[in-house]
């Protein structure tokens, strides 16, 4: 159970916290201290990321090892070029395999 909530919690959750992640909105100290480990360009999803992780783990439905687990397998792939390519400047997406291990050390920290 805890796994399947923490996969599924996961996205629909990320979805939900794009309500607050509009980081262009925020403190910019803030924003730069809580999300070092993205480009700009990702700082949206970056932020959506952070917050749905966190608030999973306030439920008490999962723990930090397990939620790093799941998100780790949700984002596990190889990254085909074309994906980060699609006619924009700049990802808007973290690349898959940094957003497991960015969730777990801000969840770990």
């Amino acid at each position: 159970d805890a796994s399947l909530y923490g996969r599924i919690g996961f996205v629909v959750a990320h979805e939900v916290a794009h309500m607050a992640s509009k980081t262009e909105l925020w403190d910019d100290d803030e924003r730069e201290r809580l999300l070092c480990n993205y480009t700009r360009s990702t700082h949206a999803e970056a932020a959506a990321d952070l917050t749905a992780a966190s608030a999973l783990i306030s439920t008490g439905k999962t723990d930090v090892e397990t939620l790093c687990s799941d998100v780790s397998q949700l984002w596990c792939a190889r990254e085909p070029g074309w994906l980060y390519k699609i006619g924009v400047e700049e990802p808007v997406h973290p690349p898959a395999n940094l957003r497991g291990n960015n969730i777990c050390a801000n969840l770990r920290s």
